[in-house]
């Protein structure tokens, strides 16, 4: 059977996120949550302490652009000093307010510079999710295991994700990459934003791609401190 990982992006705050994670834990569903460490409320907080079937990613800091209009919260010309606290202060946040500890992260819009790259090592990041087309584009390298998205779940015209793609479109594309990838079909799923009747259709797609397709866990990501 094909392989393929859920991950969640832009979890944080007391919205449709926390529905649907509540969702994947409820039918044991394997689930990548990227985690924004500014945004983190106290429900959220309380629920991914206690999951079994949620691993938490860091992703990036507060998820805002430190130069407008770039979509990049730590690109290169961000001194590596300062990209180093900012991470460094989210993953603390995130392990205090979680007690894991977190050694995956997801970088804001997929997209990351080389140098921030080098401070993920430096703090001992075992893991990194961006995605596959703007990993290849950017050229980048690094000695943390890589796990990538290559299919995003909103439809490719909307710049905010408030509505989800029909299941078949994503099933095959799924079956397009399979012939050409090896590692599992890392699938992307924003829902913080969606409008009303395309919440419950979110929830079918995990439930109809989990039965169809293996789903895999990357253990060791988090672990109790």
């Amino acid at each position: 059977m094909k392989e393929i990982f859920h991950r969640l992006d832009d979890v944080g705050k007391n919205d449709f996120s926390l529905e649907f994670m509540l969702h994947c834990e409820e039918l044991r569903i394997p689930l990548l949550a990227a985690v924004i460490p500014a945004r983190l409320s106290a429900g959220v907080a309380r629920f991914l302490r206690d999951s079994q079937y949620v691993t938490v990613l860091q992703h990036g800091f507060s998820h805002a652009e430190w130069v407008d209009g770039r979509n990049d919260e730590f690109p290169a010309t961000r001194s590596k000093a300062n990209v180093h606290h900012a991470i460094k202060c989210g993953r603390s946040l995130l392990e205090d307010s979680i007690g894991k500890q977190i050694n995956g992260y997801v970088p804001p819009w997929n997209k990351t510079a080389q140098q921030t790259i080098s401070v993920l090592e430096e703090l001992g990041f075992s893991t990194i999710s961006g995605d596959s087309e703007t990993w290849a584009l950017l050229k980048l390298q690094t000695t943390m295991h890589v796990i990538n998205i290559s299919i995003d779940c909103a439809p490719c015209h909307l710049y905010l994700a408030v509505a989800i793609r029909e299941k078949e479109s994503i099933k095959e594309e799924i079956e397009i990459l399979k012939q050409n990838q090896i590692d599992p079909i890392g699938v992307m799923y924003h829902v913080h934003e969606l409008k009303p009747e395309y919440q419950r259709k979110a929830l079918d797609l995990i439930e109809s791609l989990t039965n169809d397709f293996q789903v895999v866990n990357f253990p060791g990501l988090n672990r109790e401190t």
